[in-house]
């Protein structure tokens, strides 16, 4: 008979979704219990380390559903970043950098 642990309880509540060719996560969803039932719902949120800075992307009644969205608002948010970086130049303005982060010549004595 295999022995009981009180590990057995945990139930997961919280998923860290990533995406491989991402280094930082894309998303949270958690798993949120009202009532005394209880009713379940996903809640899909961006990622960011603060929680307080993380975006809502709404509820959801499957978890499948929340990763999916989580999915979507990614890819959307890539899409935009891609957009604006290729209209970059194409403006009849050449791009240059910041002179802040250009090394000054320094000539000495």
């Amino acid at each position: 008979m295999a022995e009981w642990h009180p590990v057995r309880m945990a139930v997961p509540v919280e998923w860290i979704v990533r995406y491989p060719a991402q280094v930082a996560p894309i998303g949270v969803v958690r798993r949120l219990e009202f009532g005394l039932r209880p009713d379940v719902w996903f809640r899909a949120v961006t990622w960011d380390r603060a929680s307080e800075r993380r975006h809502l992307i709404g509820y959801f009644l499957r978890q499948e559903d929340a990763v999916a969205a989580v999915w979507a608002t990614f890819l959307a948010a890539s899409t935009e970043q891609h957009h604006v970086a290729s209209r970059r130049g194409h403006e009849g303005e050449r791009s240059a950098p910041p002179t802040h982060s250009v090394p000054q010549h320094v000539e000495r004595d």
